[in-house]
């Protein structure tokens, strides 16, 4: 009986040392429009998965339109357990248009969308991994008006993907 204990004990503890993923959360805009200008955010909260913060605080993110790379949101990379992960959660302050040195002010107010991935993301224990929203401007920014189209709202199709670099 004692060994049995023992035996349970070990297997417990083995599995109380699982490995920890890192992540780190970045934006990028790769709309099919190529059109000057930047979305600047006021980021404050982002929650991997929804209901779970990773990261709070109150910093700017300036995301050129059409622009492929990887702008880092949180900085560093944080722990999450490993496992499938399909959406993300973004809180904001403010949104604006940015182009020719004129911004304009689209969402001025509290504001929190969702990025979903096609499919599940595996992420690994013992893994870094670089995960991107793409704000997918083309989808639901008025580049002419400079204003929200109509019918539409503010990251309407944000995508959740892993970053390659």
């Amino acid at each position: 009986m004692n060994k049995v204990i023992s035996v349970m004990i070990f297997l417990l503890s083995i599995i109380g040392c699982g490995g920890k993923a890192m992540v780190e959360i970045g934006f990028n805009d790769e709309g099919a429009v190529s059109m000057p200008g930047d979305v600047v955010i006021w980021l404050t909260k982002i929650e991997l998965p929804v209901g779970s913060t990773l990261w709070r605080g109150y910093q700017p993110i300036t995301i050129p339109i059409n622009a492929t790379g990887f702008i880092s949101a949180t900085g560093t990379y944080y722990e999450i357990e490993p496992g499938y992960y399909q959406i993300i959660s973004v809180f904001i302050d403010s949104v604006r248009y940015v182009a020719d040195s004129v911004s304009t002010l689209l969402v001025d107010r509290p504001y929190q969308f969702f990025a979903d991935a096609t499919i599940p993301i595996y992420i690994d224990e013992n893994n870094e991994l670089q995960l991107v929203v793409n704000i997918q401007s083309d989808n639901w920014l008025d580049f002419d008006a400079a204003e929200i189209k109509d019918g539409h709202y503010a990251f309407e199709g944000a995508q959740l993907k892993i970053h390659y670099q």
